[in-house]
């Protein structure tokens, strides 16, 4: 019944027309790193991706993209191309733009080029616009805050 007939001749299998992995060339993830609602981080997140952010972070975010979901505490600066904010910040945001959602709930200051705030929104705080020669991202080490002096050695201490 489903037997073939012994006088067919077989085909042979189409060939696939991807190419193995090994060979492809590695591309950068479109799927964010995700830290859920369940989620409290304590410390600094650093990443070149995108994070959406749904839980509570206390520590700094440094990444292309960042997305702060409306369940999500951050506390601590956010640092990236692009902000955008539906829950709620205790600290610096610097991004070349920042949209702060109607939910979103700003206690700090903003540097961007393109800020977009709609309706419902709270920020409290200061807004100062980054010019071209300001990057957005910073690219070097972070500099010491507090700094008393340099001492010969080349060491910083810091005021206390």
């Amino acid at each position: 019944m489903f037997s073939k007939p012994s006088n067919s001749k077989t085909q042979p299998s189409p060939k696939p027309t991807e190419k193995p992995m090994a060979s492809m060339p590695a591309s950068k993830s479109t799927v964010p790193s995700i830290i859920s609602a369940s989620l409290h981080v304590v410390g600094n997140l650093v990443s070149e991706g995108d994070i959406q952010i749904d839980g509570a972070v206390d520590g700094d975010i440094r990444t292309t993209i960042v997305t702060i979901g409306n369940s999500a505490e951050v506390k601590g600066e956010v640092v990236a191309e692009s902000v955008t904010v539906h829950g709620r910040v205790e600290g610096t945001i610097r991004a070349r733009t920042v949209i702060l959602g109607k939910t979103a709930r700003i206690d700090g200051d903003i540097y961007q080029e393109t800020l977009a705030i709609e309706a419902g929104a709270h920020f409290e705080g200061n807004c100062r616009k980054l010019t071209k020669q300001q990057p957005a991202v910073a690219t070097g080490p972070r500099p010491v805050d507090n700094v008393e002096k340099l001492n010969g050695s080349g060491e910083q201490r810091a005021a206390m």
